[in-house]
């Protein structure tokens, strides 16, 4: 997994999308890779923030991304 500062896309509904597509995919590799608590709480805080930004804070929530 790398760090990710910014979202791909030209528009917020293409950025948004891409964001929820990439939470997936982190979520799926999280669950095959050990994360050390330091990714851990890296990665809550990074998708917690951008799921404010793009109105995803709820939905990553109930899938235990954040």
């Amino acid at each position: 997994m790398s760090c990710l500062t910014e979202i791909e896309g030209k528009t917020y509904a293409e950025k948004k999308e891409n964001l929820r597509k990439f939470a997936v995919e982190w979520q799926q590799d999280s669950a095959e890779n050990n994360l050390s608590w330091k990714e851990m709480i890296y990665w809550q805080g990074w998708f917690e923030q951008m799921g404010r930004r793009f109105g995803l804070l709820n939905e990553f929530r109930e899938n235990g991304i954040c």
